[in-house]
């Protein structure tokens, strides 16, 4: 069984969501003049789109914890996708313009974006908790010659402000910024964000671990094809 938009529509307001089969059109939701402003997702099977507004509306109901953690971060959108094949993906995204926030901010938005639609999903009867293969998504233009130098030295460009929020150490960190650079593609774990074990979350929503993929674009309104990442699943 698969989530259907009916199902979401059911219980949620109908303009927090789109539906379609092929192209979604995403758009970054804190754009700037010289910034991503959007890129185009291809997708083999049907979709369901949670918009950015989705967990727009309702960060107000989450607080930080203490200082080291934040509910409050909110994704570029939410993917529910049903291939030919008959699977079930969930896919969390998030557009950045310079590829340095990548590892800084977007990286750190993914887990508590999954946690918080998942325990939004539950309240539907056809959502299957495990039904769904997760993964991250993160799109920004391609690094720099500086970046990539910094990351030939193993010398991570990082807001270690951020990264202290989340309770990670530098290893930590720069072990995933790392794989996103020369794979476009980290593992990340529970482990490396210790600061969400501090809120008490369902075991159905508590967040484990997802591969994370970073796609580089040169211009906006540039097309990817999500098909070849969900192979790798």
């Amino acid at each position: 069984m698969a989530v259907q938009l009916n199902d979401l529509t059911s219980l949620y307001e109908p303009f927090l969501f789109e539906s379609g089969n092929g192209i979604v059109r995403l758009k970054e939701k804190q754009n700037k003049s010289n910034g991503l402003a959007g890129v185009d997702l291809r997708i083999d099977g049907p979709f369901i789109f949670l918009t950015p507004n989705f967990l727009e509306h309702t960060k107000d109901l989450y607080k930080r914890k203490g200082e080291n953690i934040s509910l409050k971060t909110n994704n570029d959108g939410t993917l529910l996708i049903d291939d030919i094949e008959g699977n079930h993906y969930l896919v969390y995204i998030e557009l950045k313009s310079g590829f340095t926030k990548v590892s800084s901010k977007a990286i750190h938005q993914i887990p508590v974006s999954s946690i918080k639609i998942k325990s939004y999903l539950r309240n539907l009867a056809s959502y299957v908790p495990g039904e769904y293969k997760e993964l991250g998504l993160i799109i920004s233009y391609p690094p720099q010659a500086s970046d990539k130098l910094d990351a030939e030295n193993n010398d991570m460009v990082f807001d270690a402000k951020q990264a202290y929020i989340d309770g990670q150490t530098h290893s930590q960190a720069n072990a995933i910024d790392q794989s996103l650079r020369r794979n476009g593609v980290a593992i990340i774990q529970a482990s490396d964000f210790p600061t969400l074990s501090q809120a008490t979350f369902h075991p159905e929503i508590q967040f484990q671990a997802m591969p994370v993929f970073h796609k580089s674009v040169t211009a906006n309104g540039e097309t990817i094809d999500l098909t070849p990442l969900l192979k790798q699943l």
